[in-house]
């Protein structure tokens, strides 16, 4: 084997050596930076979205879009309000529809 063969094959080694660890994603974190305490009025909802915590946010997370202008707002589980209405919801959905 000449020198040029051996020189690319411990190149090409070392190419696959640093691809390895690699992770497959590097945006894997919380959604929610600030938390807002205040109330959301059903009415204004167009979408409630509920994140379980996971392995890579270790919160629940609770994100509100907003139909009249599409805000997304991130709600705090532990707020009374935010039970109750989450209570409300779970109570109309299981209301057998007429």
């Amino acid at each position: 084997m000449n020198k040029s063969t051996a020189l690319a094959f411990c190149f090409f080694l070392l190419l696959l050596r640093g691809t390895q660890g690699s992770p497959l994603s590097r945006t894997v974190r919380c959604t929610c930076i600030k938390i807002s305490d205040g109330t959301v009025n059903r009415q204004s909802l167009e979408k409630l979205e509920i994140f379980p915590a996971s392995q890579y946010c270790p919160k629940v997370e609770i994100i509100a879009t907003l139909k009249k202008n599409g805000e997304k707002r991130c709600l705090n589980p532990e707020s009374k309000a935010i039970k109750n209405l989450l209570k409300a919801i779970r109570k109309d959905r299981s209301k057998p529809s007429s």
